[in-house]
């Protein structure tokens, strides 16, 4: 079923000619949706861009052969049947999508329906020097759109936290996890991650360990990099070291240490953590799934 619009010199949206109430008739009865139109009417959609049917049926009277050309430049992709004397036509080329109905035959016989659903054939280039080859990017310029693109999706994703959280919107460890070895399969690159596993006494409560491990990720994020990025588990924190190698993953690890032994002598910033242990590990050196990654980032785990 196609969408069709019959406009015709003589008729409206409201009254159709004798001729047009024929040609809808047998249009509607093979299934099409047909809307009426004025001349004016369609002209206007079609100059505005907004001319959205399937096809159009366009009788032309003796005296207005202009309008052939006017179809020709403004429904040069829309399917068009121009119901005319075929003598009238001229010597005008007409777009492949045009179909010349006899106007003698309208009403005299069965109408012509099937070039409105019929797939139009594309003509070959007879100039096969002005055809545009697309050839497929160099995997180096794919790595670098991936670069940048996570470069543009991690800033939109802190600054989504700053407008609507109080803090930066937390982060599913495995889920982040995830989302950084497919960005960096795509891109060529690499990064490290710092894990973070909290043991809590066997009495502890549940959100006494949410507290400690809040308060873990904020002396964190005053730790990290602009570009890197931390993550919560149940029980473990996981910190992203963007174009990391396994040395610049066990460096970040040792300034986690380092800044969380200090934070831990300063009763305020205590917590009810029985234990704290920290590890490390680099994509693709030590594993490229995230269950490789953590098992290396937990084996090399050292108490805090």
């Amino acid at each position: 079923m196609a969408s069709v619009n019959l406009t015709c010199t003589l008729c409206g949206a409201r009254s159709q000619c004798e001729r047009c109430r024929s040609i809808t008739r047998e249009l509607r009865a093979a299934g099409h949706t047909v809307t009426p139109s004025s001349r004016y009417d369609a002209l206007r959609m079609a100059t505005v861009g907004a001319y959205g049917f399937d096809a159009c049926i366009l009788p032309i009277q003796p005296d207005e052969p202009s309008i052939i050309d006017a179809a020709v430049a403004l429904l040069s992709r829309t399917k068009v049947g121009v119901v005319i004397d075929p003598a009238l036509i001229g010597g005008r080329s007409l777009p492949v999508t045009f179909r010349v109905i006899d106007v003698a035959h309208v009403g005299r016989g069965a109408f012509p329906v099937d070039w409105i659903v019929t797939p139009v054939p594309i003509a070959a280039d007879p100039h096969p020097t002005r055809q545009l080859e697309i050839h497929p990017p160099a995997q180096a310029d794919v790595q670098t759109a991936h670069r940048r693109l996570k470069t543009v999706a991690r800033r939109a994703q802190r600054e989504l936290g700053a407008a609507g959280f109080a803090g930066e919107a937390r982060l599913d460890l495995l889920a982040a996890l995830e989302d950084e070895i497919a960005w960096a399969a795509a891109s060529g690159s690499s990064f490290g991650l710092v894990l973070l596993h909290t043991t809590h006494a066997g009495n502890a409560k549940a959100a006494d360990m949410e507290a400690s491990l809040a308060q873990l990720r904020a002396q964190l994020a005053r730790i990290i990099r602009s570009q890197d990025l931390v993550a919560q588990g149940t029980d473990s924190l996981l910190v992203i070291v963007s174009d990391a190698g396994p040395d610049d993953a066990s460096v970040a690890a040792t300034r986690v240490k380092k800044s969380l032994r200090r934070a831990q002598k300063d009763a305020k910033n205590a917590t009810v953590s029985s234990r704290l242990s920290v590890g490390s590990a680099a994509y693709p050196a030590h594993g490229t799934t995230r269950a490789a990654l953590l098992a290396h980032a937990m084996t090399s785990a050292a108490p805090l």
